[in-house]
């Protein structure tokens, strides 16, 4: 991990986290503006308990990243057909992903907490969640790219996902394509069905409808997005 640039790290974790202010902010006007109280009573309940999730993620992520450095480290960072790293890739995979989950957990949280008590609290919990996640990342990729030093990319770089992709082999593009199009399926689903719970809130609870919106930008954003890549790849 010594290779990475280590203020640019620091860089993205700053600009996230003034995102995660403006997003916070701008939901709350809307909150204040439309007062869905039921909506607002709820984040304020659930919201706190998200830094906490976030933090357990984090914790694991790394916890994760030292317990197989160890062991590929006594196998010698090999790749080959049956050796440590073929037999615990998965559960590798998994444990990087908790350090991602933290992320999104932690700036969910920041964006939706709208409680005013123990805000500084809060807040040093969502600079660590940041840390965590942002370092969990870095090693975890750090600890792939010892055992396949072909995947060479920078994970700090805007186009680390299309340098590593590119690198991978013919099978690892295909089965990633695969796992590409069933999640892209599956979000279609869960749209729909946020959607209609969304609009049992409006009608139950009497919401303002202004909770559809994210949901509806959000499918937007995705369909626009694979028509770009789609012509793009042609």
């Amino acid at each position: 991990m010594r290779d990475y640039k280590w203020r640019k790290g620091l860089g993205v974790i700053a600009l996230c986290g003034l995102g995660g202010a403006i997003l916070g902010s701008g939901m709350q006007i809307l909150m204040n503006r439309s007062e869905p109280t039921a909506i607002k009573a709820a984040f304020n309940q659930f919201a706190p308990n998200l830094y906490w999730i976030a933090l357990v993620c984090g914790i694991i992520g790394m916890v994760g990243y030292f317990y197989f450095n160890n062991l590929l480290k006594k196998d010698g960072y090999s790749n080959d057909e049956g050796s440590l790293f073929d037999k615990n890739e998965n559960k590798m995979s998994i444990v990087m992903t908790f350090s991602t989950v933290c992320a999104i957990l932690n700036f969910t949280a920041f964006g939706v907490n709208l409680q005013k008590d123990l805000a500084s609290v809060y807040f040093v919990l969502f600079i660590m969640n940041a840390v965590l996640a942002f370092m969990g990342e870095v090693a975890n990729i750090s600890l792939i790219k010892k055992v396949r030093p072909e995947l060479d990319s920078d994970p700090m770089n805007s186009g680390f996902k299309k340098d590593y992709f590119d690198k991978l082999d013919e099978c690892e593009k295909i089965e990633t394509g695969k796992a590409s199009f069933k999640t892209m399926s599956s979000m279609i689903v869960v749209y729909v069905i946020v959607f209609v719970v969304c609009w049992f809130l409006i009608m139950g609870l009497e919401v303002s409808p202004v909770i559809c919106l994210p949901v509806g930008f959000l499918w937007l954003i995705q369909t626009v997005m694979m028509i770009y890549h789609s012509y793009k790849l042609k």
